[in-house]
């Protein structure tokens, strides 16, 4: 049958206990006197490493906690690892600085870290301890949350349903969490939570454009769209043979069916907030389909903020010549050979930018989804252009300007 899971304003301060906890867990964690934080968490912290100046910020989510911290001096986002998403105040935590992965010939993955950072909570406002880059002794690191008004707070809310064919135990689920901002003072980024909300309620289907009141009909109406097809296919295998052609297209096979949308946060700092949406698909076709599709916003106009808002207009075609470039020496293509017979599908062969972009710490982030100018078996393409290449093309006086030349 349908289940549907309603978790509104899911927020960290507000959430305390967990709502499934194994008994095991909640004695842990009683001795070690610390919360248990369910659901989303995210905190920015500014403070020193040593003497030099940096930023963290920590993101966890249900199944995974994650991160970033720079120097100040560099802007380049170096990406964390946390031992555990359970995370606890007043309790030793262990942040690994992602490095190398190297798979051997059993596809086992190994990982070298470029570094760690070991220290303490202090409810939640400080982090401090000993932060060790590879090679390196050991620096002191202390962090402060961020308590101005130049990045927004963040509260989720999540939609799941899921339905299990009686006959064939075959089963679709759907995900589904989205954010919601706010001020310091808790009230709403209604300008942006409002523009947000027209992108995750609208859906197309046949060039048909669906759009819904809230989450929860958006939710029912996957399902009820879902259901008949999902079960004919679980049913009656016959009834959907698919030549290969049709299964690549169509990507609906017997099997099990998902859908997960998610978000993360790329960049929430000095009035710019940048996120993506992340869509994985499954309908048991030969492969399940990621895709990534960003946002970016202005937090004190509440606008998104687009290529002509930031660039000169006549020198947007600058900005592509430099993605080009740039796509020519990440790829090792040979710029005299037609991109078309290099497994590129611009049309008529002529590379444009694509207005799927990430604003990010040190430079902007262009993503090409699956299937969108390539092959599946390249996956995303993504082209990233730092603020040394591209900042003498910025309009004066805008957020992104302002942010480069603070």
């Amino acid at each position: 049958g349908l289940v549907v899971e309603f978790l509104k304003d899911l927020d960290v301060v507000e959430f305390r206990q967990a709502l499934v906890m194994p008994l095991a867990l909640i004695n842990t964690i009683s001795e070690a006197k610390g919360i248990y934080f369910p659901g989303y968490f995210y905190h920015q912290y500014n403070g020193l490493i040593g003497n030099k100046k940096a930023t963290m910020e920590l993101m966890k989510d249900d199944s995974s906690a994650t991160g970033f911290f720079y120097f100040e001096s560099d802007k380049k986002p170096r990406f964390i690892t946390i031992d555990s998403s359970i995370i606890l105040q007043n309790a030793q935590i262990k942040l690994y600085i992602d490095g190398n992965t190297e798979y051997d010939s059993l596809s086992i993955p190994t990982t070298t870290y470029d570094g760690k950072f070991i220290g303490n909570f202090n409810n939640f406002k400080e982090f401090e301890g000993t932060y060790t880059a590879s090679g390196a002794k050991p620096e002191a690191f202390k962090f402060k949350v961020d308590e101005s008004d130049s990045y927004a707070r963040i509260k989720m809310e999540r939609m799941a349903t899921s339905y299990t064919n009686a006959e064939t135990n075959f089963t679709m689920k759907f995900l589904m969490n989205y954010p919601k901002f706010y001020h310091a003072d808790n009230s709403e980024y209604k300008g942006i939570n409002d523009s947000l909300r027209l992108l995750y309620l609208i859906a197309f289907d046949d060039s048909i454009s669906y759009s819904f009141d809230n989450i929860g009909n958006y939710v029912n109406n996957w399902y009820q769209r879902n259901k008949p097809e999902f079960d004919l296919v679980a049913a009656d295998t016959s009834a959907f043979d698919y030549t290969k052609e049709e299964t690549e297209e169509f990507f609906m096979t017997p099997g099990d069916w998902s859908s997960d949308i998610n978000f993360f946060i790329e960049m929430n700092e000095h009035n710019i907030l940048s996120l993506a949406k992340t869509v994985e698909e499954d309908y048991g076709g030969l492969h399940p389909v990621a895709s990534n599709y960003y946002f970016n916003f202005d937090l004190k106009t509440q606008k998104g903020i687009f290529l002509d808002d930031i660039f000169i207009p006549e020198k947007i075609i600058k900005i592509e010549e430099l993605a080009l470039e740039e796509l020519i020496r990440m790829d090792s293509l040979n710029p005299n050979i037609p991109l078309s017979e290099q497994d590129f599908w611009f049309e008529n062969d002529k590379f444009y930018l694509t207005p799927n972009y990430s604003i990010k710490p040190n430079g902007i982030m262009f993503i090409y989804n699956p299937y969108e100018i390539s092959s599946y078996a390249r996956g995303p393409v993504e082209i990233f252009l730092s603020y040394d290449m591209i900042k003498e093309f910025l309009q004066k006086n805008t957020v992104l300007y302002k942010y480069i030349n603070k």
